[in-house]
Parts: structure tokens; sequence; C-alpha cells
């Protein structure tokens, strides 16, 4: 937590070597991407989401920010872009999906 800031999800852009994070503050449940100083723990508004809920994202090799609606959104399960040079925001596809979400990983 930093300033009583809540995670959902942080990543590394290969890009640029910064770390991003998806946050919400202790004013409400919106979350925003966050740029955070590891060593600081400063933390800079990079996108306003507005009123768009989203639960967990991970920026891609290509340096795009994939994001995932939850249940909170009037449609969960959506997932979205956001160039992060540009931001630029799209919509890829709806996954019927509804949470809760868990995933796994398999090690090679």
């Amino acid at each position: 937590e930093i300033d009583g800031f809540g995670g959902y999800a942080i990543a590394v852009n290969p890009d640029d070597s910064l770390i991003y994070a998806l946050m919400e503050s202790d004013l409400g449940t919106d979350r925003d991407l966050f740029q955070v100083n590891p060593f600081t723990g400063d933390h800079t508004l990079v996108f306003d989401f507005e009123t768009t809920h989203f639960n967990t994202g991970d920026i891609g090799d290509d340096g795009m920010l994939y994001l995932l609606t939850g249940n909170a959104e009037d449609i969960p399960g959506q997932i979205w872009t956001l160039n992060i040079a540009t931001l630029e925001m799209e919509l890829l596809f709806e996954t019927g999906l509804e949470g809760p979400y868990r995933a796994s990983v398999k090690w090679s």
C-alpha cells in the first residue's frame, strides 16, 4: 500500500524498464494507472480510467498494457489494451467470463 492506495496489478514495461501499477485510492473504487518509483514510493498518475473498473492487468512484450474488467463493471471479463506511449485504449474482446478469476502458471 502506498499512502492509502491499494494495488491490484504491477508490471515492468520492457520498452523503458519503468514500473506501472493499477491502484485504487482510498477515495473510492476507481482504479487508475500510476508510474511508481520502487525506491521512494512516489507515484504519478499516468491514466485515469474514470468509471471503468479494471481488476487486473499486465504489460506484454509489445509494451501494451492488457487489462481485464472485473465483476463491478457492467460487462465483466472484457479485455482491453492501453498503449502507454499514446494513451489510446481499445477493446480487444469480451470473454463472457464472470469472476472470481483464477490463474495458474505452468513452469517449463
